[in-house]
């Protein structure tokens, strides 16, 4: 086993450049496709109606092509990330989702080029998600793992409540087209030029690398078990699970939350701010976890993350003020804020580094299953109770019980290259 004495002492260091990475890996995550594709169709669902005649099932099933595709896509770009690096996948990812996004206005009102385009982004974009930036953030971290994993899913949160004020604000300004162009020059001419310059796959490969740490990596970074080898333990499938509840749940509210508070008679901008305190809240959220994952047994941590969740569906759905609103975003924003964090982090310390890659994007394959069907389940839930209330109280119910789900998780196995068994 290789000294990890070093290491641990720069991650305590304020020159480590690993807090660079970091940093990048925020901004980075912010550009996402995931969040930016989720958090801002919201705004379109009234433009779409409006222009194209299209219903609000037919906007939301986009969602669904784009996770069928990303499942697909997601384990084939995690083997690409063990075998070739992380920055190699994560670069052209960036180009390619910009020039899709940009490329939405030209739909022309085809409800199958949209389609085309959106299921496009899921195909080849997946390198600009999670399963890129926390590999990266978790061979340059590892006391502090947790926290580096928190704050960089962070950036998902900072998306969530960045996008719909972009959005909203250039719609208001100009058009809906120009929201699309907007997001994707930013993409273009912020997110891919930091990530080309300051992203590097580990510390070995750095540029502020001490010769006397040159060599030196994190002590579970080139070992750890095969996808068969986690697929036999409980824990794969009680992550995999949990996440796609979850994930069902929280992540397919998204695109609803700002017609959610329409139905409830708040006004677009409103709606849109109340959107953005969820956004916040998940930033809160993924930092908090992160930070009490490297203290506390993380399978407690994400009870009580969730449960906070639960509580919001069940305030949503009983009808609530502004200021109730406020607090429903705060604690839904909480559990949605858990998910990134918690799948890199059960990975890593369950499943080790080494095939970290092809592991996260089949448990991330459950967290897009998900996150594809929640939008097209409110939407149908939505025409067939003529609302959003019924089905949000028997989402706050699922929410709660599933969270007792976690105490199935064993302690964290020592990972050592004879692997530790978790049998």
């Amino acid at each position: 086993m290789q000294d990890t004495t070093n290491i641990s002492a720069n991650e305590s260091s304020i020159g480590y450049y690993g807090w660079i990475v970091l940093l990048a890996a925020v901004v980075g995550m912010i550009f996402s496709s995931g969040p930016m594709l989720y958090g801002s169709i919201g705004l379109f669902v009234s433009h779409f109606e409006s222009a194209f005649g299209w219903t609000r099932p037919e906007i939301m099933f986009a969602l669904t092509l784009n996770t069928i595709a990303t499942v697909i896509s997601a384990p084939i770009c995690g083997r690409l990330i063990d075998r070739f690096g992380a920055r190699k996948v994560l670069l052209p990812s960036i180009l390619a989702f910009a020039v899709l996004w940009a490329s939405v206005p030209y739909l022309t009102g085809s409800l199958t080029l949209f389609y085309c385009i959106i299921s496009m982004i899921g195909l080849l974009t997946v390198g600009t998600q999670s399963i890129t930036y926390i590999r990266i953030i978790s061979a340059w971290f590892n006391q502090k793992r947790g926290l580096a994993i928190g704050i960089t899913a962070s950036g998902i949160g900072l998306s969530y409540m960045l996008t719909p004020l972009i959005v909203r604000a250039t719609i208001e300004q100009s058009s809906w087209q120009n929201a699309y162009w907007v997001m994707a020059a930013m993409v273009l001419f912020i997110s891919f030029p930091l990530m080309f310059f300051a992203i590097r796959n580990s510390p070995i490969k750095s540029p502020a690398s001490q010769s006397s740490d040159s060599s030196t990596r994190l002590a579970d970074d080139n070992y750890g078990l095969t996808l068969k080898q986690a697929t036999r333990t409980r824990e794969f499938w009680v992550v995999a699970i949990t996440i796609l509840i979850f994930s069902l749940l929280l992540t397919g509210l998204i695109p609803h939350i700002v017609p959610i508070m329409s139905e409830l008679e708040f006004d677009l901008k409103t709606s849109a701010q109340i959107a953005s305190v969820m956004g916040l809240s998940t930033f809160v959220g993924r930092v908090g976890v992160g930070f009490l994952v490297d203290r506390i047994f993380a399978p407690y941590v994400a009870m009580a993350f969730f449960g906070c969740s639960a509580i919001g569906f069940l305030l949503i759905s009983a009808g609530i003020s502004s200021n109730t609103a406020y607090l429903a975003a705060l604690l839904l924003g909480l559990g949605f804020g858990a998910e990134s964090d918690l799948i890199g982090y059960f990975v890593s310390r369950y499943f080790g580094l080494k095939n970290f890659g092809e592991i996260y994007g089949y448990i991330y394959g459950a967290f897009l299953i998900g996150a594809g069907s929640g939008p097209l389940l409110l939407g149908f839930g939505y025409d067939y109770f003529d609302g959003y209330q019924g089905l949000l109280r028997v989402f706050g119910i699922v929410c709660a019980f599933s969270c007792f789900l976690f105490l199935l998780l064993r302690p964290f196995p020592i990972l050592t290259t004879s692997r530790a068994s978790l049998d």
